[in-house]
Parts: structure tokens; C-alpha cells; sequence
């Protein structure tokens, strides 16, 4: 179980409304510190689900940010553990917290302001994130040259491409439209990375390698088929869902590159070498698998609840949320008949 310890800075006239509203929620301890101006410091150790309502109850008893900050921090672990802990939840309260729930999303996801923290961290363009997706690009091209899937799983894992996918459908979603241009940002400056090299690389080996002979790249420049879209789905959701959850997403970032890294670089290469009609099958695959992914990114962060929190502003997301998904179903639509009408 995910915990988090909360820290509230509050008037001290604040402090017992409060305390009072910790209470009422099922906290494994609460403790209160005095501070100098007039302010007062809460603490309390909470289960990660609950930090989203904790939050937004407070915003609405303190409705000026100037009065108030509040800082969430992961626990690793706590002792006692909370069977052993003393507080009970009553049936009255467990009927609060369900009510709380509904209004606030899913109570199986880490709440939205660590959510929106997480994405941004991992989607920021720095010089870490281009190497990586210089070297990532570079191994998976000598996998698929060397036609071996060892060495195409280990570019998988360095690549770091889950991230500037799942904060575009968090942007979507949340209609944040700099959060969108910072992920499509970030994500065509990593497209163009590797496609240069891929391009080079098929340049100066042309002459060497028979390239459409090698199984690793002519299976990426078939037709776009159902499977194809069904892994690049699922990859989606399950990045999506180790962000909402709190786990660890490296490993399951290995399922986005998956679908984006291999026929990126394939279509590169073949384009750099002159097979322009087997590249373009490739970029269709990659084109598919981002809508794909993206797609199921918003699904799921929109089934889990995530919405912005005015709302003045969730009229405009839920306006461009469903003009997004409407536009990617579309488009798979079309690729799943346009693989059928192929055959």
C-alpha cells in the first residue's frame, strides 16, 4: 500500500478546521508544529488515494493560495504499520470517504498534483533525454541490422519515450494546452533524433547490407494489422496505469518503445538506402502505433477520473478530451479497414 506524509502550512485561526478534516479521513497519524507569522505546520501520514480528496477539501475550506501550501512527500515506510495503528474508520465515515471519492475520480490513483508532477518531470527536453534517445536509436539500428532481438530489447529499455506520450494524453485530457506543446515538443525533437541517424546509418550501409532480406525489418514494413494496434494499445494503458498507480514505470516503458522504437529507425534506414515505398510502410506503423498509444492514454486517464480542478476549465478538457479520442478512434478505425481491404 502506497503511502505519502502531507504537509500543510495553514493560519493558525485554520488550524483545528483543519485537523478536524484529517481526521475525518482514515489517517494513520496527525501531528501539529508551531511556526512564526501567524502559521502553523500539519503533518499526517495518509494512503496515496486519499491525497486528492485531502487536497481539494482544503482548497475549498481555503480558497486564497496565498494562505495556505500544501507539500506531499512519498513514504517508504512507516511503523507501526497501519493494522496496528489505533485509528478506526466508522461506517458514517467510510460512506464520506466513497462520496468524496465519486466526486474526485478513482481511489485506486495517486492524485492529480502528483500525477501532473510525475509527467512534467519525465517529459522535460534536456540533453539526458536527447542522449538517451541517440543511443537507444543507435543500438536498436545495430539490432536490425544484425537481425537480433536481444540487443533490440536492450534499445528498448533505454529509450525514453513513455513519458512525452503519456504527459500528451495527460495535456489532452486536462486541456492544458502548454502541457501539450511541451510533449509534442519534446516528442518530435526525440522522432527527429533518431530518425537522422537511422537515415545516415541506411545511407553509408546500402551497399553492404540487403536490408529487406533481414527478418527484423521486413516484418515492420507489412500492413499495419489488428495486432499491431492491439499491442500499441495496450502499451498505452499500461504506461498510463503505472503513472496513475505510483509504480515504477521503467519496465513498462520497454512496451511503448516496443511500439514506436523499432519501425521508427527501420523506416529511417530504409529511407536513407532508397527503399522509399518499404520506409513509408514503416512510418504508417509508427504513425498507427503513436495515435494508438495516445488513444489509450486518454481512455484511461479519463475512466480513472483525472479532470482539471476549476471549473471554469473542465468544460474546455471535456470539450477537447472528446473531440481527441473521437478523431484517434477514427483514425484506427480506418487503419483496421484499410488493413482488411489490403488483404
Amino acid at each position: 500500500m502506497a503511502l505519502r506524509l502531507i504537509e500543510i502550512v495553514v493560519p493558525h485561526e485554520k488550524n483545528e478546521e483543519i485537523r478536524n478534516l484529517l481526521q475525518e479521513r482514515h489517517v494513520m497519524g496527525v501531528w501539529r508544529e508551531a511556526t512564526l507569522k501567524g502559521r502553523c505546520v500539519i503533518r499526517a501520514i495518509i494512503k496515496a488515494q486519499e491525497a486528492e480528496p485531502i487536497m481539494a477539501a482544503i482548497q475549498q475550506r481555503i480558497p486564497n493560495p496565498d494562505d495556505f501550501r500544501i507539500v506531499l512527500l512519498s513514504v517508504e515506510a512507516s511503523i507501526p504499520r497501519e493494522n496496528e495503528d489505533n485509528s478506526i474508520s466508522t461506517e458514517i465515515e467510510e460512506e464520506k470517504k466513497l462520496k468524496l471519492r465519486k466526486i474526485n475520480g478513482s481511489s485506486h490513483r495517486i492524485s492529480c498534483e502528483e500525477l501532473y508532477s510525475r509527467v512534467s518531470e519525465g517529459s522535460e527536453l534536456t540533453p539526458v533525454f536527447m542522449a538517451m534517445t541517440v543511443l537507444s536509436a543507435i543500438v536498436a539500428i545495430i539490432g536490425l541490422i544484425k537481425d537480433d532481438v536481444a540487443i533490440l530489447v536492450g534499445a528498448m529499455v533505454i529509450a525514453p519515450l513513455l513519458s512525452p506520450n503519456v504527459t500528451l494524453s495527460l495535456g489532452t485530457t486536462l486541456g492544458d494546452s502548454k502541457m501539450v506543446r511541451k510533449a509534442l515538443k519534446t516528442n518530435l525533437v526525440g522522432v527527429f533524433l533518431a530518425s537522422v541517424i537511422a537515415i545516415a546509418v541506411g545511407y553509408f550501409i546500402q551497399d553492404y547490407v540487403k536490408l529487406l532480406e533481414l527478418e527484423s525489418i521486413k516484418s515492420r514494413t507489412q500492413a499495419v494489422s489488428p495486432y499491431d494496434l492491439i499491442l500499441a494499445l495496450a502499451a498505452g494503458a499500461a504506461g498510463t496505469l503505472a503513472f496513475t498507480s505510483g509504480l515504477p514505470s521503467t519496465l513498462i516503458g520497454v512496451m511503448v518503445a516496443v511500439a514506436l522504437l523499432p519501425p521508427l529507425v527501420t523506416s529511417g534506414v530504409l529511407l536513407g538506402s532508397g527503399n522509399y515505398v518499404p520506409s513509408l510502410k514503416a512510418l504508417t506503423l509508427v504513425s498507427a502505433n503513436v495515435i494508438c498509444v495516445n488513444l489509450a492514454g486518454m481512455t484511461t486517464f479519463y475512466v480513472q477520473g483525472v479532470r482539471p480542478r476549476n471549473w471554469w476549465i473542465k468544460k474546455k478538457a471535456k470539450l477537447a478530451t472528446y473531440k481527441a479520442l473521437a478523431a484517434l478512434t477514427v483514425l484506427v478505425i480506418a487503419l483496421v479497414l484499410l488493413y482488411y481491404f489490403t488483404q
